[in-house]
């Protein structure tokens, strides 16, 4: 037991790194208050991050924003450009779109912010 960090402690006992940050920010009066802050402070991580799995495998609706989509890879037709797109100006002119592309290129991501 002799030797081990901190970090290592809590890698053996399965704790996250939460601690070891934690550890650098509690204030106490005793060793026991310490230990219990910490302790809850980790609980509650945990409890957060149990949030966070659960709510994105559910596979809830996400907004999405058509800032965050690169246009870097993306072949567009003449005239047609990412402000056409955003602007819906296609709406305006009766154009139907179709994207099509390989799997994981986006198509949806790019089809969510514009409804």
């Amino acid at each position: 037991m002799v030797g081990y960090t901190l970090a290592e402690c809590c890698k053996i006992l399965k704790f996250s790194q939460n601690i070891v940050l934690n550890s650098q920010l509690v204030e106490a009066n005793t060793n026991e208050e310490y230990l219990l802050t910490i302790l809850r402070k980790e609980i509650e991580h945990r409890e957060d991050v149990r949030k966070e799995r659960l709510i994105k495998n559910a596979g809830f609706y996400t907004r999405k924003h058509f800032d965050a989509f690169r246009f870097d890879d993306v072949n567009m037709p003449a005239g047609i450009d990412a402000n056409y797109l955003r602007e819906c100006k296609f709406i305006e002119e009766k154009k139907n779109l179709v994207f099509f592309g390989n799997t994981g290129s986006g198509k949806p991501t790019l089809l969510r912010p514009l409804d």
